[in-house]
């Protein structure tokens, strides 16, 4: 036989249906369809959805999916996590351990396996999984994800045959501390209003004979203008002739800042 070139093709569904299409046209002609059995036609207009539902903010979750979700507005008010998997779907507690409410899977002693719990992408041993959820304020989780889908509990393998349930944390800055049977006292203390210093040379008392060496003459934070936009400062100059450098910086009811710097020279 002479050879023949193969060339590789994209499948194209609509050439097959119509070919198909005609085949059952050809057949009912001859009246060869009694051995077949032909499927009505069905239109299929709706479009698929590939986008997956979000995940919460820094979950651990690979499926991207879960068959239900507790958000934190729901955490908010749990006395503990325990109250919040006894009110979620498809899990219950028992002996501080959560349990599918249905399942037929089976630890290696014989009892129900319980679900896999993640904690923010670790995953905790059966034997300490209680020991950690007990010591977790339902007001630092972000939100929880809950697995009871074979198809999603697939990438988890054997050890989430029981179930598996995603708890991802608030980040560290917006967690509420744990209360406990301590009090925190703020002692505000003492101090003086301080101001900055310059010389009283207008006081009498003033010793006149100490050298002015300074550097920073005048330091004013709440200099506010009149209704034409002035205002007026007094300081006295260091004792030694110099070259000043005044820098006025401010801001309107409008938020407009400005700023401008300039010299003076004293001899």
């Amino acid at each position: 036989p002479s050879a023949r070139k193969i060339i590789e093709a994209p499948f194209n569904i609509t050439t097959y249906l119509a070919n198909t299409k005609a085949q059952f046209k050809e057949l009912n002609k001859y009246n060869l369809l009694d051995k077949s059995i032909r499927i009505d036609e069905v239109n299929i207009i709706a479009k698929r959805n590939n986008t997956l539902p979000l995940n919460f903010p820094n979950s651990k979750n690979a499926m991207g999916t879960a068959d239900a979700l507790i958000k934190k507005d729901r955490l908010e008010y749990a006395p503990d996590i325990f109250s919040v998997f006894f009110s979620a779907p498809g899990l219950t507690v028992r002996n501080n351990m959560v349990y599918r409410t249905s399942q037929r899977s089976t630890s290696i002693t014989g009892g129900n396996q319980p679900v896999l719990i993640i904690l923010d992408g670790v995953k905790l041993p059966a034997s300490m999984a209680s020991d950690i959820l007990v010591t977790l304020n339902p007001r630092n989780v972000e939100g929880i994800e809950i697995l009871t889908n074979q198809y999603n509990l697939a990438v988890l393998g054997d050890e989430a045959a029981g179930g598996a349930v995603f708890i991802t944390s608030k980040a560290y800055k917006d967690r509420i501390l744990e209360n406990s049977n301590m009090v925190t006292a703020k002692n505000k203390g003492f101090t003086l209003n301080k101001e900055f210093y310059f010389p009283a040379y207008d006081v009498i008392a003033t010793n006149r004979n100490i050298q002015d060496l300074r550097s920073t003459i005048f330091w004013g934070p709440k200099v506010i203008t009149d209704t034409n936009g002035q205002a007026r400062v007094n300081f006295y100059n260091a004792g030694a002739p110099a070259n000043y450098r005044v820098v006025i910086e401010g801001m309107d009811v409008f938020g407009n800042i400005g700023r401008k710097v300039y010299t003076y020279e004293v001899k």
